[in-house]
């Protein structure tokens, strides 16, 4: 046990009718840390049926989400980058009637970008509601 963990269960002790309004000062990272070194991987699940895998799991994820929301409050674009296209080379490849897939793989985009940029138009405004 650490010191002030101890310290709560000799008063505890001492006095059962004493009334603990807050735990939260003990729970440092440093407490919990050795508290997840003490805890028996093997031993059943807790009281909630959570086993020590799914909480490794939660707590993998939860990290993973924290360092994601970090990256992005810093200013970082989190995904893939988007793939240049060169409308003007898609258009004129169009009049030449090369298909969408030819057009794409010639410039190895998806077809999806090439719909994009030729219903775009050639100065890369918007398309115009139907």
């Amino acid at each position: 046990m650490t010191t002030g963990l101890a310290g709560i269960a000799i008063k505890a002790k001492a006095d059962p009718k004493c009334r603990f309004t807050s735990l939260a000062h003990i729970l440092t990272p440093e407490f919990l840390k050795e508290t997840w070194q003490q805890m028996n991987r093997r031993g059943a699940s807790g009281v909630d049926g959570e086993t020590c895998a799914q909480f490794e799991r939660d707590l993998i994820a939860e990290r993973v989400r924290a360092g994601i929301a970090h990256a992005k409050a810093m200013g970082k674009r989190i995904g893939r980058p988007p793939a240049e296209i060169d409308a003007e080379q898609v258009h004129s490849l169009r009049t030449q009637n090369l298909s969408l897939r030819k057009i794409a793989k010639a410039l190895n985009v998806p077809v999806s970008r090439v719909r994009r940029a030729l219903a775009k138009g050639y100065d890369g405004s918007q398309p115009k509601p139907l």
